[in-house]
């Protein structure tokens, strides 16, 4: 969705597809045809996919989902590279270790591939990262053509200019919002993704700027007496809710579901300092439980069960209330599925928020 609102801002004709949107086979025979897809697709479609031939593809993670369905984490990583074999350029993840050392490994690109690395270290050449309050790309000054008009891009002055450069910024820190390290990552990739087809910078910033995250992905419900209540319901494996406990502090946490075949020990391990305590729903909350009495025995757990999700998700946030003090976050993360107890990830942070609105009285959140 970040590259849909970078096309706008290109005036591309191109779609974002697949998970997000329309489906791809809806956006692959629209007339007239789109010169672009963006496709966010899922280890499941990969899985099942032939090889058509990409720009650019990329990989944010390769993190412990889905092992139910895939059968083992080995063929869960292989679905999320198998992209890689048929892309001119791949877009990867610096600093997740199963990327590199798949990609240095038995997942080796061939030579007319390009890899472009992204992190938030200082980038090397050929790389996307930071330097101090900046998204710098190190990558495409030499080969970036200027694709801001529609068109499949000759090379312009600017573009020419821009070549010359041996780095050249893609957006400032303040433009992507919320400013959470995972989120910066997600702008790397897309920005990336975005320079691999020839769109200009300055059309990536702007995108990047006017880009607002989903419901349901760290969007704050309220903030009360100096307490946040924060929906990131779509925090549906233990990495993506990872990336939220790290984002806060002081958090009370509210988690549980289908862990799918997930394990929650190295999230655990490395969130507890950020957990205040945890309030556990659904069918494998003793998964989580067991792993918070391993690795972090000092955090209070709080197990809540209903009749229904509606009165499930006013339970949970009455005992996140009781819990929660001023410069608290009471962070809906479930590091799990939904689909024991609700409709789907999106039902599920709607209660919360319905019930946020109704426990603190107010009118409009």
């Amino acid at each position: 969705q970040m590259v849909q609102s970078i096309f706008e801002s290109a005036k591309v004709n191109g779609r974002s597809c697949g998970n997000v949107g329309e489906t791809v086979i809806e956006s692959v025979v629209r007339k007239p045809a789109f010169d672009y897809l963006a496709l966010e697709l899922s280890s499941f479609q990969i899985a099942w996919s032939e090889l058509p031939k990409y720009e650019a593809i990329s990989v944010l993670n390769i993190a412990e989902d889905h092992i139910d369905w895939h059968g083992s984490f080995e063929s869960y990583a292989d679905a999320k590279l198998k992209l890689g074999k048929s892309a001119k350029t791949l877009i990867l993840n610096k600093s997740d270790a199963e990327i590199t050392n798949r990609i240095n490994g038995a997942n080796q690109p061939a030579a007319d591939q390009k890899i472009v690395w992204f992190s938030l270290s200082t980038p090397k050449p050929g790389e996307i990262g930071l330097v101090e309050n900046l998204i710098v790309d190190r990558a495409f000054t030499s080969d970036s053509k200027s694709l801001s008009n529609g068109s499949k891009a000759e090379f312009k002055e600017e573009a020419k200019a821009e070549a010359k450069a041996e780095a050249k910024e893609i957006a400032e820190l303040s433009d992507i919002k919320p400013t959470v390290p995972h989120n910066v990552m997600n702008a790397m990739a897309a920005a990336g993704l975005s320079l691999s087809i020839g769109i200009s910078h300055d059309a990536i910033k702007t995108g990047l700027n006017r880009f607002k995250t989903d419901h349901h992905r760290l969007q704050l419900i309220a903030k009360v007496n100096e307490i946040s209540w924060i929906d990131d319901s779509k925090a549906t494996n233990p990495h993506s809710a990872q990336a939220a406990l790290l984002a806060n502090q002081n958090v009370i946490w509210i988690a549980g579901g289908l862990a799918k075949g997930a394990k929650m020990d190295e999230l655990i391990s490395n969130c507890n300092k950020r957990i205040k305590a945890a309030i556990l729903i659904g069918q494998d909350r003793d998964l989580i439980a067991t792993s918070l009495k391993n690795f972090a025995p000092q955090i209070p757990i709080s197990l809540i069960d209903a009749d229904s999700a509606e009165s499930l998700m006013e339970k949970v946030v009455i005992k996140a209330s009781e819990i929660a003090q001023p410069n608290d976050t009471v962070l809906l993360a479930p590091a799990c599925a939904s689909m024991d107890q609700f409709k789907s990830y999106a039902h599920r942070g709607e209660l919360f928020a319905s019930a946020v609105k109704s426990n603190l009285k107010l009118a409009n959140v």
